[in-house]
């Protein structure tokens, strides 16, 4: 694919296209500035105006200010830097757009994208999300917005693993600014070289054997002694700050910058900072705030070696759809008359005496066996459900839907019938509910509900990324209830693929384990009990080993909360889906059984 690059200048949106080029085109960089309002004086230059366009090597003047704003979307100190220098780096063109308080941050980000999209024929934007909700969710709506598929290679990545992934990459990030208890000022100018160990507790579907040898990797780098004295201020600081204060060691909460001076994608040279000077906002002996503002740089060598040849991996044929089912779908936010069409229930609705409720502890209710035909009756089969749930059972308590199709092929007829379905649920705050479709052996057409009374959340991560499959279809990876974490149906796609794993029924089996752990890793339920539902087509049941496999890669599952259901087909060819469910209250195996 055509990607787009959104970069601050920093470590995780340089490190995001980087890894992004391994296996995709990066078309240029967009980069969102602050309105010249909005810029605080107290981060202006003190160097000349004016630059000069002299050889490598001879000194550059940074124009303009270097500034703080208030967001919790985008990099601001930096910018002036970055727009200055960014031509000397790297041959990719560059985009750049003001945040506009009209449109908001996130309309300025999305008319910045259609641009670069018309401009340069893009079909992505990659960004450097890895564990903020809102910023992904922001960069995702911006992108779908502009008509793009939205990327983010590191979501919900150990922080060690992007720390170390920058490293070894070459991106030489350094501190621009500190805000995080347990940073100390003397941190800015420093590069983020860290030799920490790998956290085990926050890499659930992870491989860890991975990261071990990752770490290894950059723990071989060569260093000189004062290199060698940096790495371990830093390392013991950032560990010490995680320890007593809970700071992310990548940033990622805001508690630092950076600002990354060289990598892959700097064809053309690397940046030398020259003078620098230090500004003091908020004078803390435990959480000071502070940035530094480069005066002047100069130009290096470019990076020898390209994040392919680094990585060691080649460019591979993918099978991420460049438009996914949300692109081009109607709001969720309809107009009202089409979502009152949507979700209304009919006053009287014939209930089929086929279809059968369980009330759970907790009013959970399962309701299942409601009759579906075709995808044209739907809405009438939600209505049904809903009427034999009673009690006055409403669209947005639906927080797990498992559909029965009658073919297979159908699947995607049946996801434009089905989105309509929670439109004005949605327009309420209620989130998709998490959905598993499967064909059954029988051939028959059913919808099956778990509705769950009071609020709850999802998992809706719409960016390709390493972490799970994206949710490109009209569903969420998970609904997270004070009762269970109820899990989309999990098939063997690689994630930042979104191909099956192969070439053994193991290795999709293994694939689906570990995106289920990976999804509960977020959820409310972590570390509670885990029934699984294991869906197969083969007619032969799954052997002991790999269901032992499958439980080792999923915290809180047990061999006894296992059954297998045979059926006909699954999404994508799949040989296995795994449906699973959390709970430390519910039987979460009773409620899977309940379904299947």
């Amino acid at each position: 694919m055509r990607v787009i690059g959104l970069i601050s200048g920093g470590k995780d949106s340089l490190l995001s296209c980087t890894l992004c080029s391994v296996d995709h085109e990066l078309v240029g960089f967009v980069h969102m500035e602050p309105k010249e309002g909005q810029k605080d004086n107290s981060f202006t230059n003190d160097s000349p105006h004016g630059t000069t366009d002299g050889p490598k090597g001879e000194g550059i003047h940074v124009v303009g200010a270097d500034c703080e704003v208030d967001s919790v979307t985008f990099q601001s100190v930096g910018s002036s830097l970055l727009q200055q220098a960014l031509p000397h780096l790297s041959s990719l063109p560059l985009i750049v757009a003001a945040m506009d308080d009209q449109a908001g941050e996130l309309g300025a980000l999305a008319t910045l994208l259609g641009r670069a999209r018309q401009a340069w024929q893009a079909d992505a934007v990659v960004s450097g999300a890895v564990d903020s909700n809102h910023q992904r969710d922001a960069f995702e709506a911006a992108a779908a917005s502009a008509g793009l598929l939205s990327l983010a290679p590191m979501w919900r990545w150990p922080p060690a693993r992007v720390l170390w992934s920058c490293q070894l990459l070459g991106l030489r990030p350094i501190f621009v600014k500190v805000a995080g208890a347990g940073l100390p000022v003397h941190l800015l100018g420093r590069s983020i070289d860290y030799l920490g160990e790998p956290d085990q507790a926050m890499r659930d579907g992870w491989d860890c054997d991975a990261d071990e040898q990752l770490a290894a990797a950059v723990r071989e780098l060569p260093r000189d002694d004062e290199a060698a004295a940096n790495a371990a201020v830093v390392t013991r600081t950032l560990d010490r700050a995680a320890a007593r204060f809970g700071v992310h060691q990548a940033g990622e909460g805001g508690e630092f910058e950076s600002f990354a001076l060289s990598g892959p994608l700097y064809d053309r040279a690397s940046l030398v900072v020259g003078t620098t000077h230090t500004v003091l906002v908020t004078d803390d002996d435990v959480a000071p705030v502070a940035a530094l503002s480069v005066d002047s740089f100069s130009l290096g060598p470019p990076a020898a070696s390209s994040a392919a040849d680094i990585l060691g991996k080649p460019k591979r044929n993918l099978s991420i759809p460049a438009r996914p089912f949300y692109l081009g779908q109607p709001s969720h936010t309809a107009t009202s008359a089409a979502a009152a069409d949507a979700g209304t229930t009919p006053s009287a609705v014939l209930v089929d005496p086929s279809v059968i409720v369980t009330t759970l502890p907790g009013d959970v209710r399962v309701v299942t066996h409601i009759p579906v035909g075709d995808s044209k009756d739907l809405k009438a089969a939600l209505a049904m459900g809903l009427e034999a749930a009673g009690a006055g059972a409403d669209a947005a308590e639906v927080a797990f839907v498992s559909l029965w199709l009658p073919n297979m092929s159908a699947y995607g007829e049946v996801n434009q019938a089905y989105a309509p379905l929670f439109v004005e649920s949605q327009a309420r705050g209620a989130p998709w509910p998490a959905r598993a479709a499967v064909q059954g052996v029988d051939g028959a057409g059913r919808l099956d509900l778990v509705l769950v009374p009071g609020a709850r959340r999802n998992i809706h991560v719409q960016s390709v990324s390493n972490w799970a499959p994206a949710s490109i279809g009209p569903y969420s990876q998970a609904s997270l209830t004070d009762a269970a974490d109820l899990v989309a149906g999990q098939i063997g796609l690689v994630p930042w693929t979104m191909a099956l794993a192969g070439p053994t029924v193991d290795d999709e089996a293994v694939q689906a384990a570990r995106n289920v752990a990976r999804v509960l890793a977020d959820g409310r339920q972590r570390g509670a009990p885990v029934g699984i539902v294991v869906c197969r087509t083969s007619e032969q049941a799954l052997p002991h080993p790999l269901l032992q496999r499958i439980v080792s890669t999923i915290p809180g599952a047990d061999m006894a909360r296992v059954v297998q259901r045979h059926v006909a087909r699954l999404p994508k060819g799949a040989a296995v889906e795994l449906v699973a469910v959390a709970s430390s209250t519910l039987n979460p195996l009773e409620v899977l059984t309940t379904l299947y």
